[in-house]
C-alpha cells in the first residue's frame, strides 16, 4: 500500500518535470519503472552475493530487507530525475520574440 503512494508522487514529480520542458506528461512512468527496476536490481544483487559469500540472510522474515527497497528505489528515482533535468535543460532554446521564429539559433543569439 505504501508503494502505491510512492508511485503516485514519483509519477507526479516526473510529469511536472516533463511538462516544464514541453515533453509529454506520460514521461512520469519513467520514474515508476526506475523505482521498481532499481529495487529489483539491488534485490537480485543482494541475493546473488548472499549465495556467493554464504551470508545466510533470511529474506522472508527480515523486515529490514523487506523495506530496503524504499530508499533504494527513491535514490534511483532521484538520480534519474537529475539526469533528465540536466539533459532537458541543455535542449531548451529560448527565443526572445515572435519576430525570431524561423531563424536559426545562431541568428537569434
Amino acid at each position: 500500500m505504501l508503494s502505491i503512494l510512492f508511485f503516485y508522487f514519483i509519477w507526479k514529480k516526473f510529469s511536472e518535470l516533463a511538462v516544464g520542458y514541453n515533453k509529454s506528461k506520460h514521461n512520469g512512468w519513467f520514474g515508476i519503472l526506475v523505482y521498481v527496476g532499481g529495487s529489483l536490481f539491488v534485490g537480485l544483487l543482494l541475493g546473488v552475493l548472499n549465495e556467493i559469500f554464504g551470508w545466510g540472510i533470511d529474506f522472508e522474515n527480515n523486515a529490514v530487507i523487506r523495506f530496503m527497497d524504499i530508499p533504494v528505489g527513491l535514490l534511483s528515482c532521484y538520480i534519474l530525475y537529475l539526469i533528465l533535468d540536466k539533459k532537458w535543460k541543455s535542449e531548451v532554446v529560448e527565443i526572445d520574440s515572435i519576430d525570431n521564429i524561423g531563424n536559426s539559433t545562431d541568428e537569434v543569439n
